[in-house]
């Protein structure tokens, strides 16, 4: 019959909820925005968002690299400009820059999950939007970093720091946005 045993009776399936543990959904959609974190193309920075409505369904994902068309950082490197005395990369869209492209006006209401928390002009960007809190994981210093969080308060806009100390795909979180 196969190369299985011989007993059928030895066979002990596992139930279900003994092997997978369901995370909550603030942990489900961090962890997808560190899946799509996984398709940038700036080697310098990998980062992830994934927009999500009201009924926990993803509008859209977005990560950083480079406009479409045009050549990657992993191809042909990071063009770096000194902005405000640092370095950055001026090739790549980030991350919520891209999946606010994507999704326009279904953006409005929605709830925006990322692995960093998003660069000052990304801010202004997710507030026009009606967008009406961003999950982020990670806090990152970017230009004008320590603006975003007054004006997310002033716009009414929630930013929460995603609270679990490591995800299920190894991530480690770092200090939050004073």
């Amino acid at each position: 019959m196969g190369s299985g045993s011989d007993d059928a009776s030895t066979f002990k399936p596992v139930p279900l909820q003994e092997v997978i543990v369901r995370p909550e959904w603030q942990q489900h959609f961090i962890e997808m925005a560190y899946l799509v974190a996984t398709m940038a193309t700036c080697p310098r920075k990998h980062v992830g968002a994934v927009l999500v409505n009201a009924d926990k369904r993803i509008v859209g994902t977005g990560f950083n690299g480079s406009a479409a068309g045009m050549e990657h950082c992993d191809v042909v490197g990071c063009d770096m400009v000194e902005i405000n005395g640092r370095m950055s990369c001026v090739r790549t869209i980030h991350a919520e820059s891209n999946v606010l492209d994507f999704a326009g006006q279904r953006a409005r209401g929605c709830t925006l999950y990322v692995t960093v928390t998003p660069c000052f002009e990304c801010t202004k960007r997710i507030v026009n939007t009606g967008i009406v809190d961003v999950i982020y994981d990670e806090y990152y210093a970017s230009q004008n970093t320590e603006r975003v969080a007054e004006y997310f308060r002033d716009a009414g806009v929630g930013l929460i720091k995603h609270e679990v100390e490591e995800t299920a795909i190894g991530h480690e979180v770092e200090a939050s946005i004073p």
